[in-house]
């Protein structure tokens, strides 16, 4: 019900029907449909995916200081009742909001009617309960919003800081910044919206005449918001004036007002606040009810990659990809900053970018991409399970003598021990004595107390390898495979239909790639029977098969070494046109057997944990190949600069740019060539180089040495290996670079390389087949055999 204002209306002929009008009702009464839209305060670009997240900084203004609890909230499973403190006070904290895009806010908007709804049924139907609805946003889908809680979080990985988002709905946002009115004001001007009811004609006949009246009666036009502030609408209509101070165009704006504003001195030319409003000059602060979300665009301008974002918006994604991590995660529950998850976001952005570069399109199927997803596989492991987790080291000598006295007692008794926890060492002695100085050690009882911060360091990043190495093996195996089928089985209920069009590739990092190939080599030939087999251990084996491994970064090959063992290629697994099955070997978990199409071996040459793969398959036929390097790695000196200059580094092209110009153009062209040709026959790179490179043809001496059964079985076995006949890529540094100086940052330095990004999005989306490689990435033959 509309309030009265008491203000008379001028006696206009023209305006009597008006009034005529409103006495009879047949003004309209209810407000205009409103445009409410969602925004969340992320620190991650959801209509962007090909640009990069914003830097992780304590000192960043934009990072809510309540971010962190509502992280600790979201990993702790509190209930909606105990997260709602959090969340409203990192609301009225946060400093900036991004919008949703158009298409992000009509799904939220729709499944949020559709819980109202569902709420009042439940209120009116004792049998019917309120539904809790998450929504899949972004352009990648990888962020859900929870509308029950009003918080952003990822859907396939736990949350860091800065993953969990608060996110808010609103129908007013300031005119200037187009940042939303939060609560409680945003439901003041709602309801003082309602009661004065700017969108009717009355409305602007009251504000024509208030003009004439004075301050008095505008002071009847405004409605306070609380005690210090009040709010003085434009009406929204159309209307005739003779003095046509009413701006004539339907606006849905509003000024809000505190008591200093509102003093006519301080106002424009002494004029009065109504005055003023209507003729553009109002000293208020603006706001506007319904978000224009192309005047936020024109306001901050939209993505860099607006264009990418919209084609990888209508590509398909074909290829899942899923990064496992190595040593070091431990670190990253004290220092985010080093995190893996941050690493692999970084990945997906130079992934994104390289999918629709001029090199991967020519050599790729059909308007596909693929995502890329972090493996956090560390987080699943209980605490209990954990001998490096912080614990603090009991003093009380009592406290352990009554409780290794009680377990003493029992094993004297009944002739049985307590069953040991998984990080405790099992004692086999039954002397009494042993059994009371039983304790379960922890990290912190080995660790000598001096350079704690070196220490600290060692033990969350370098003990990973020997937790492996130890009894721990076959629980941190279980952790890796249950959360990989975590993953693929939210993934596949969140893009129906996955099963049978997509196809999935792993990526380990050091110590994930050693844990990876583990479970691969135990992967049964036909894991499809446990994608429906709702009985089966999903701890056990993959419920889905893979097409390529990359091992990042990996030192693996040692494992090869220690255990006597060559790689070679699953039976099941063999090409089409491959008849000889010597070749591969069928054996179920045989270590070096893994059930993959496609390895790869990325290494950065400065990585001193990197090592070759290769000779793994065969060392002769390693010593032929010439080594390969990961495309677009090997850069010259001109061709790092050309590559400062075309990253943004520089606006400005070198001065010099004679000689300079045509080497750079030079280079680059013959190794985009080498991208865009094509193979027109499915002959074995390594067979076709030798027969028309004369000088890799074996020599008169040759012949009495090599061994050419050996050698044939040998190429067979790396081209089912690996489509390209090799395994081994190299990541060059720059020759601007120092290999030592590299070496300290060479191993986490392959998820801000664009090359290794190309190189995965390449071999990703490509056809199957060794007739649809990429020439620059194929074997050749050395100049020089052994």
């Amino acid at each position: 019900m509309r309030r009265t204002l008491g203000i008379p209306a001028p006696s206009v002929n023209d305006k009597r029907a008006v009034l005529a009008d409103k006495a009879s009702g047949k003004l309209q009464s209810s407000a205009p449909p409103q445009q409410p839209w969602f925004f969340h305060n992320s620190l991650y670009p959801l209509d962007d995916p090909a640009g990069p997240p914003e830097l992780i900084n304590p000192n960043n203004s934009y990072i809510n200081p309540h971010t962190e609890s509502i992280t600790s909230a979201l990993n702790s499973n509190l209930s909606a009742l105990e997260l709602k403190p959090i969340v409203e006070a990192a609301i009225q904290d946060c400093p900036k909001w991004k919008p949703f895009d158009p298409v992000d806010n009509a799904a939220l908007e729709r499944a949020y009617q559709k819980q109202i709804a569902s709420k009042s049924l439940s209120d009116s139907t004792e049998h019917v309960s309120a539904q809790n609805l998450s929504v899949l946003v972004g352009i990648d889908k990888v962020y859900q919003v929870d509308l029950t809680t009003m918080v952003m979080s990822p859907v396939y990985w736990t949350p860091l800081v800065g993953d969990a988002a608060v996110v808010i709905r609103t129908t007013w946002v300031y005119s200037n910044s187009l940042q939303p009115v939060l609560e409680p004001l945003e439901s003041a001007l709602n309801k003082a919206y309602h009661d004065i009811e700017p969108w009717n004609e009355v409305y602007a006949i009251e504000c024509e005449t208030a003009l004439k009246y004075g301050i008095d009666a505008e002071s009847k036009l405004r409605h306070p918001l609380d005690k210090s502030k009040y709010v003085l609408f434009e009406p929204e209509t159309q209307v005739m004036s003779s003095s046509n101070q009413i701006n004539k165009a339907a606006r849905k704006k509003a000024y809000i007002y505190t008591e200093s504003t509102l003093n006519p001195s301080s106002l424009f030319s002494r004029s009065t606040p109504l005055a003023a409003m209507l003729a553009g000059k109002s000293n208020g602060t603006p706001v506007q009810r319904d978000f224009d979300y192309d005047m936020w665009l024109d306001m901050y301008g939209g993505p860099p990659t607006a264009i990418l974002n919209e084609e990888l918006r209508n590509r398909k994604v074909t290829q899942l990809v899923l990064v496992i991590h190595g040593i070091g995660q431990k670190r990253s529950e004290k220092n985010e900053q080093s995190s893996f998850t941050y690493a692999t976001s970084r990945l997906r952005q130079l992934v994104n970018n390289q999918v629709l570069s001029n090199n991967v399109i020519p050599n790729t199927k059909g308007r596909n991409r693929l995502m890329v997803l972090p493996v956090n596989w560390r987080r699943r492991i209980k605490p209990e399970d954990d001998p490096f987790r912080s614990m603090p080291v009991a003093t009380d000598k009592k406290q352990h003598l009554s409780s290794d006295s009680s377990i003493a007692s029992t094993a004297k008794n009944t002739g049985t021990y307590p069953k040991s926890p998984s990080n405790a060492a099992v004692i086999d002695d039954t002397d009494e004595m042993n059994i009371v100085q039983r304790r379960e050690l922890n990290v912190q009882d080995i660790t000598i107390d001096s350079i704690p911060s070196v220490r600290s360091l060692v033990t969350d990043v370098v003990l990973d390898i020997p937790y492996y190495l130890s009894h721990h093996k076959e629980s941190l195996l279980q952790c890796l495979t249950e959360e990989l089928n975590r993953i693929y089985g939210e993934w596949c209920a969140n893009n129906p239909g996955f099963e049978s069009y997509g196809q999935v590739s792993l990526i380990g990092h050091s110590l994930g790639s050693i844990m990876t190939l583990d479970i691969l080599c135990r992967q049964p030939d036909n894991p499809e029977h446990f994608r429906d087999n709702s009985d089966a251990d999903i701890s056990s084996f993959l419920r889905f098969p893979v097409r390529n491994f990359f091992c990042v970064g990996s030192p693996v090959a040692l494992f090869f070494l220690l255990n006597c063992k060559t790689l070679i290629p699953r039976r099941s697994r063999l090409r089409k046109d491959e008849r000889d099955l010597t070749v591969a070997s069928d054996k179920v978990g045989e270590y070096g057997c893994p059930l993959v199409d496609n390895i790869y071996n990325i290494m950065h040459l400065c990585d001193p944990i990197a090592y070759k793969l290769n000779p793994c398959v065969d060392t002769m036929l390693a010593s032929q190949i010439t080594p390969a390097a990961v495309p677009g790695s090997m850069l010259t000196t001109a061709e790092s600069y050309e590559t400062y200059i075309t990253e943004g580094k520089s606006e400005d092209p070198p001065t010099s740019s004679g000689f300079l110009a045509n080497f750079i153009t030079t280079k680059k062209s013959k190794r985009t060539e080498s991208f865009h040709a094509q193979s027109s026959e499915g002959v074995a790179p390594l067979s076709s180089e030798t027969a028309l490179n004369p000088s890799a043809l074996p020599k008169e001496v040759e012949l009495d040495i090599r061994d050419f059964s050996r050698e044939t079985v040998a190429e067979k076995r790396m081209m089912n290996l690996n489509e390209n006949g090799q395994i081994d890529y190299t990541v060059y540094p720059s020759t601007l670079e120092s290999h030592y100086i590299s070496m300290l940052s060479a191993h986490f330095s392959y998820w801000s390389n664009r090359d290794v990004a190309q190189l995965i999005a390449l071999e990703s989306l490509r056809r199957p087949g060794p007739r649809y490689t990429v020439p620059c990435m194929r074997a050749t033959r050395a100049s020089k055999l052994p």
